[in-house]
C-alpha cells in the first residue's frame, strides 16, 4: 500500500496565497501522484473559515481535475480539519433535524456528494477524525490546540466546558471533548465568513485594530502598553502581513482558528500533539503518527519519554508572518511550504516530501523579500 498524505491546501483563504491553485504548484505534485494507492486528504482542502464557500471550491477546481486524471481506479480518503470542519457538523445537524421532521435518513454528507460527482472513477472515502495506512495513525491534529496553554480550545476544555460541566471528566478526556472545544470557534468563523460581505468584515476588523492601537500609540505609558495588545489581537487575525514590527515584539499565533503559528518554535505543537496521543490512548494503537493543522514539516521527530515518531505533512499555502525579522526567517527555516508525506506499507517508517524547497530563497533571498515588502511568494509560485 502506498498512500500520499497532503494537508492544508486552504484554497481559497486570504490570508495567504493557496499555492495548489497556481500551474506550478500543481506540477510539482503531479508525478507523486502517479503509482499510488490512495491519496489522503488530510483536512484544511478547503478554507471555509477565512473564504466563501464558492470561491474555495472554484480555487480548488484545478487541484481536483488532477486529481481525476491521476488517481482513476485508485482512492481517495477525505478527513475534516478546523477550517473545513463545518463539513463534518453539517451532517450531525440534518440527522437531528432529519429526525424531528419523522423522514428518512438524510442523503450523504456534501462532501461525499461532492467528490463523486468531481472524480468519476476514483473510489472516494470520508474518515474522521482518524485513518489507518498500515502501521500509521493519521489525523489532521486540530485537537493539539486544547493543549496549548492560553489558546482559547485551552480555555474553553480547561475552565469553561469543565465547570459547566462540574469537574473534570474521571476516565480522561475524549474526542467529544475535543470537539466541544473546537467548534464554537470553527461554526462562528464559517458563519461569518459566508455573510455576503463577510470577509470583508474579517478583513476590516484588522483595520479597525490598527486603527485602535495608533489611537493608543498617542498616549503615554499604560497606552503604549494597550496598543501592544491590539498588535496581538492583529496578528491573530491575518499574520500582520503588513509592516514588519520592532524585533523585540513576541511571535503569537497567526490564525484565531489555530493555537500555534507556523514561525513559532514547533516543539509546542508537537508536545501538544503528544499530549492528544496520550490523552485518547492512541499510543496503545501505534507507534508511528502523521499530523498536519501546525503547516510545520516533520520527518520522524520524537518527544522524550514516549516510544512513537510523529510526522507532520506541512501545507501548500504560502503565509509568511512579518512580526519581525526573526519571525520571517523562522517561517523559511521550519515552514516553507509545498510538502506531503508519502507512506508505504512495505518500507519500515513515512517519508516527508519537499517538493518546492528549491524554491525556498534561504537567508540572502529574506534580506531581499524584507526589503520589497516580503509579501509575494518567490519565482512563479504567485504568478498563475
Amino acid at each position: 500500500m502506498r498512500a500520499l498524505v497532503v494537508s492544508d491546501l486552504h484554497f481559497g483563504a486570504w490570508t495567504g496565497d493557496d499555492l495548489l491553485a497556481h500551474p506550478l504548484a500543481r506540477q510539482r505534485l503531479a508525478p507523486h501522484l502517479e503509482g499510488l494507492d490512495e491519496l489522503v486528504l488530510l483536512g484544511d482542502v478547503f478554507d471555509l473559515l477565512f473564504a466563501r464557500t464558492p470561491r474555495a471550491f472554484t480555487r480548488a477546481d484545478a487541484f481536483f481535475g488532477l486529481v481525476a486524471e491521476k488517481l482513476a481506479g485508485r482512492r481517495i480518503v477525505w478527513l475534516a480539519g478546523n477550517h473545513d470542519h463545518h463539513f463534518v457538523v453539517r451532517p450531525l445537524e440534518q440527522m437531528v433535524e432529519a429526525g424531528l421532521a419523522g423522514e428518512p435518513s438524510p442523503p450523504a454528507a456534501f462532501i461525499e456528494r461532492f467528490l463523486r460527482h468531481r472524480l468519476p472513477g476514483v473510489e472516494c472515502s470520508i474518515a474522521y477524525p482518524t485513518h489507518r495506512v498500515g502501521d500509521v495513525l493519521l489525523c489532521h491534529g486540530h485537537y493539539l490546540d486544547a493543549h496549548v496553554k492560553g489558546s482559547l480550545a485551552n480555555r474553553l476544555l480547561t475552565r469553561g466546558l469543565w465547570s459547566i460541566a462540574g469537574g473534570r471528566p474521571q476516565g480522561g478526556l475524549e474526542i467529544a471533548d475535543y470537539e466541544a472545544s473546537m467548534i464554537p470557534l470553527t461554526e462562528l468563523l464559517y458563519t461569518v465568513a459566508q455573510l455576503p460581505h463577510g470577509t470583508n468584515a474579517q478583513e476590516g476588523l484588522l483595520d479597525q485594530v490598527r486603527h485602535l492601537g495608533r489611537i493608543f500609540d498617542a498616549l503615554a505609558a499604560p497606552g503604549k502598553e494597550a496598543r501592544r495588545v491590539f498588535e496581538r489581537i492583529a496578528a491573530r487575525v491575518r499574520g500582520d502581513r503588513g509592516r514588519p514590527r520592532a524585533p523585540e515584539a513576541q511571535p503569537v499565533s497567526t490564525d484565531i482558528a489555530r493555537a500555534v503559528g507556523p514561525d513559532e518554535p514547533v516543539e509546542r505543537s508537537l508536545h501538544a500533539y503528544g499530549a492528544v496521543v496520550r490523552s485518547l490512548g492512541w499510543d496503545g494503537e501505534a507507534d508511528q503518527f502523521v499530523f498536519s493543522h501546525t503547516h510545520q514539516p516533520l520527518d520522524g521527530v520524537t518527544i522524550p519519554g514516549m516510544g512513537a515518531r510523529f510526522w507532520n505533512t506541512g501545507c501548500w499555502i504560502y503565509e509568511p508572518t512579518l512580526a519581525s525579522e526573526q519571525t520571517f526567517e523562522r517561517y523559511g527555516r521550519i515552514a516553507w511550504p509545498g510538502t506531503a508525506v508519502l507512506v508505504d506499507t512495505e518500507e519500515p517508517a513515512p517519508r516527508l516530501l519537499r517538493l518546492l524547497e528549491d524554491l525556498n530563497p534561504g537567508p540572502a533571498g529574506y534580506d531581499e523579500a524584507r526589503r520589497l515588502g516580503g509579501m509575494r511568494a518567490p519565482g512563479a509560485l504567485g504568478a498563475d
